[in-house]
Order: structure tokens, then sequence, then C-alpha cells
């Protein structure tokens, strides 16, 4: 996959980049772990989750990594060793910070979008 391909999820899922300088740092390890938790609420909001390093990532928590480091040049700041990224369904940037964030920010930030308040009225 490269940094062009995750557009294919436009309209269809909403994209949390977890981008970290390695998989050890505190920050990345915490992040995930809170991820991790709450699959549901995930699944719920149509979240697919990209881990991303330098030079692989992997989707959903899958210890299958595949070699890019497009998608870290495309996403990250420069001189960030963490960061977390929240893509609407429009495929806009609407989140972006430097620390980990936990899932009631995460999912109250999505809860308050349109297309997530027309969502919840259908189901």
């Amino acid at each position: 996959m490269t940094a062009q391909e995750i557009s294919t999820y436009k309209w269809k899922n909403r994209l949390v980049l977890v981008l970290s300088s390695s998989t050890e740092t505190a920050d990345y390890q915490k992040q995930v772990q809170k991820l991790k938790e709450n699959t549901e609420g995930l699944a719920e909001r149509k979240i697919k989750v990209f881990q991303i390093t330098p030079e692989k990532f992997t989707t959903d928590f899958s210890k299958n990594w595949k070699r890019e480091p497009s998608l870290y040049d495309k996403f990250s700041t420069p001189n960030a060793d963490f960061e977390i990224i929240l893509i609407g369904l429009d495929g806009g940037k609407k989140l972006r910070q430097q620390q980990p964030i936990s899932t009631e920010k995460l999912f109250s930030t999505i809860d308050v979008m349109p297309m997530r308040k027309a969502e919840m009225r259908r189901d």
C-alpha cells in the first residue's frame, strides 16, 4: 500500500494513523493499548487503525507489517517522535496531536461530526 492508496478508504472508513519513530516508544505503546481495548467502539465508528513507523506499517493491530516508508514521510511532522491523526470519511484531517489520545476523546470528536450523527440516527 502506498500513501496514495489510503484514499481508497474515503467514504468507507475513518482512519486513525498512529505514527511513531519506533514501536518501542511509551507513547506508541500506550496509544495502541488504548485502541485495542476499545475495538467495539472502533468498529461501530468504522475506524481503521494504521500503525506507521518510518520503515513499515500495519493495519488494525495485525502482526503482519509491510515495508513502506512513504506513509510515514507523507503524514508525519518533522521531528515528532509520536503523532496521532484522525482522518474523516471525507478524507479530511479532523484531529492531529503529538500525545496519546483517550478513546473517549477520540470517540466524542467523531460523534459530533454530522456524518456520524446521521449514522447514529439510522442505527
